[in-house]
């Protein structure tokens, strides 16, 4: 919700709406999503972790980001996104 809020500030509403749905990805074996879950092994999930932060630039900057004082879901931000978000719909 925090990044929403924040972000209704600096970005302009979409002009268009995609036509088509997305496709359901087809696998060649059975899916078993409650064993496919990675949050439930936090090796795993370190592992992921690790090895998008090394290997797309993207994830590397989030994780410089989050937590830092760069990062725009910190409350002090988003309570003046939401402050500017009232005073615009007023």
């Amino acid at each position: 919700k925090s990044y929403i809020y924040y972000m209704r500030t600096k970005l302009q509403a979409r002009r268009f709406v995609a036509d088509e749905p997305k496709k359901q990805v087809k696998t060649p074996w059975p899916r078993h999503k409650d064993k496919e879950c990675i949050w439930k092994d936090e090796g795993l999930k370190r592992r992921v972790e690790e090895y998008l932060v090394s290997e797309v630039p993207y994830f590397r900057y989030c994780k410089a980001c989050v937590g830092s004082e760069n990062d725009v879901t910190r409350p002090d931000v988003v309570d003046a996104a939401e402050a500017d978000v009232i005073n615009v719909q007023v």
